[in-house]
């Protein structure tokens, strides 16, 4: 059996807040970047940019931060407030909130712990070795975070994130080689938190390793590449996209490299994810490239409730859908062997 996991933003609930938690979460980080222990020198520059001193880079950050934070107050969810500034053409503004959402997500997930669910999920798909995937699994993600990475650091012994996304096959609409859809891999349709290097068409990392702790080292990092995206749009650009942007990079198509992904897929497993309107065309799209299922299994504590919003996407699964609202693991069907 071939077998597609559903990844949305519950099932990184237990280390990242879920959409109407963000705001106050935000506004956390934002008091934490700002305070003395975490705050720049005044005197110190960043080799990339001479013209102000860290301390004032650090400054534009935390107002961009902070416009974030009083936008996404306003909107029903950050992931709205982007598709209102996409249909609107103010591409200043959205590549604004890229920026800042980026390093949140980063900051936000310095912290030591990590959703435990992503550990059970690789202890029960790995065989022999921490590299030896399944073939008949692939993961598609809603989700910008690096929960994945993360956790699979402490299977793969190494903590730098580029190595991980390697091992781990993952995919997003910024590639550098072609995309190895024959097995395992996780397709991220929101990308990710990098930079892209636009003249050598190469990733910068914003950071190198998985963080373990919010202190001035990392503070320090981010700063530093936000600066590159900040004062360079030409030269870097956030990775971080939305999917409904459409072939927005390079004309690169990843809803068409994630439905060749999944098309012989026999089971799929929705693990925490609402099915919102707006990602609905998308959605419709990723459940018909799915044509032999016979089975979905999903799982939220909400499930029951939002089965009706996938039957609306494709009638003919009403009998083959299984709720799960038990969520302290992330639910490995017994088709899997």
């Amino acid at each position: 059996m071939n077998i597609t996991f559903l990844f949305g933003a519950g099932a990184s609930k237990e280390a990242l807040p879920i959409t109407k938690e963000i705001p106050e979460r935000l506004n956390e980080i934002i008091k934490r970047v700002e305070s003395n222990e975490l705050m720049l020198s005044n005197d110190d520059y960043f080799k990339n940019n001479n013209q102000y001193p860290k301390r004032r880079i650090q400054g534009f950050l935390i107002e961009d931060m902070k416009w974030l934070l009083e936008q996404s107050s306003r909107h029903a969810s950050i992931d709205t407030f982007a598709k209102k500034l996409y249909l609107t053409r103010k591409n200043e503004e959205l590549l604004r909130l890229k920026n800042a959402f980026s390093c949140y997500l980063i900051l936000e997930q310095a912290k030591p712990k990590t959703d435990s669910r992503y550990d059970v999920f690789y202890a029960s798909i790995l065989k022999t070795t921490s590299f030896s995937f399944p073939k008949n699994i692939n993961v598609v993600s809603w989700n910008y975070d690096f929960q994945f990475e993360k956790a699979y650091s402490e299977y793969s012994n190494s903590d730098e994130l580029y190595h991980n996304q390697s091992s781990l096959n993952v995919i997003t609409e910024f590639y550098e080689f072609t995309p190895d859809i024959g097995g395992f891999c996780i397709l991220k349709l929101n990308s990710t938190t990098n930079i892209w290097q636009q003249h050598n068409s190469s990733h910068v990392q914003y950071i190198k390793d998985v963080p373990v702790g919010l202190d001035i080292n990392l503070i320090d990092q981010v700063v530093e590449s936000y600066s590159f995206v900040k004062f360079n749009p030409q030269g870097y650009r956030s990775t971080l996209s939305f999917a409904w942007e459409g072939q927005s990079f390079n004309n690169r198509d990843l809803l068409s490299i994630a439905k060749k992904a999944i098309e012989k897929s026999n089971v799929l497993v929705i693990v925490g994810y609402s099915f919102p309107y707006f990602n609905r065309e998308i959605d419709k799209d990723i459940i018909n490239a799915m044509p032999n299922l016979k089975k979905v299994y999903y799982q939220s504590p909400d499930s029951i409730k939002l089965i009706d919003k996938l039957i609306a996407l494709r009638d003919d699964l009403r009998n083959k859908i299984d709720p799960i609202i038990e969520t302290e693991q992330f639910y490995i069907p017994n088709e899997f062997d």
